[in-house]
């Protein structure tokens, strides 16, 4: 029983793998990151822009043959879901090449999940196998909520950048507007003093 419950452990810490992190890339600039993926896994992969320029990238997917699988050109956010039909190494390319001045802080999450394996079918204890499906079941959504919380901080994120360059702008523009109106406001009363003074000058 022992050896059954410690090898169950083991194969619920190694089930499935999430990573989420936030990475700036550069004007001009392709960061690729390599995954090796084997049959049957499932991969949910969710990238945003955060900041920088139009919020916008290029981003591509290719299997372990170089053969494109997925592309997403000038995109903001999406979220992608992959069955891997090829096992080697993926590759998953993010591309700013287009921007000739901006850098972009994203956000990439790669989801990887194993998909059913027959481990433990021809076990003599079928409740430990049966709690070895609901703990799956169980770290499964733990890890799906895990990566909503990092896709909603990244949203928050992109949110607050947005309204910081919004506020930016406004007080560059109300500055702008509150010169003008000084500078025409001045500029009619040195016409109207200038008028009056010809007056003044004829009259005498």
């Amino acid at each position: 029983m022992l050896p059954i419950l410690l090898l169950l452990c083991c194969a619920v810490s190694i089930g499935g793998m999430e990573s989420g992190f936030t990475f700036m890339l550069g004007a001009r600039q392709r960061e690729c990151f390599y995954e090796h993926l084997k049959v049957n896994m499932s991969l949910e992969l969710e990238y945003q822009v955060i900041e920088g320029g139009d919020l916008d990238i290029n981003f591509e997917v290719f299997d372990p043959n170089n053969e494109r699988i997925i592309h997403a050109e000038k995109s903001s956010d999406e979220s992608h879901e992959l069955e891997v039909k090829t096992p080697g190494v993926h590759s998953f390319c993010i591309d700013n090449s287009f921007s000739s001045l901006t850098s972009k802080m994203v956000y990439l999450d790669l989801g990887l999940m194993r998909e059913g394996e027959d481990f433990g079918k021809d076990g003599p204890e079928e409740t430990v196998f049966k709690v070895y499906e609901n703990i799956e079941g169980i770290r499964a959504k733990l890890d799906k909520a895990s990566s909503y919380q990092g896709a909603l901080r990244a949203k928050e994120a992109k949110q607050r950048y947005y309204l910081e360059s919004n506020h930016s702008r406004v007080m560059w523009i109300s500055c702008i507007a509150s010169i003008i109106m000084i500078s025409v406001g001045l500029v009619q009363v040195y016409f109207v003093r200038h008028l009056f003074d010809q007056r003044n000058k004829s009259r005498i």
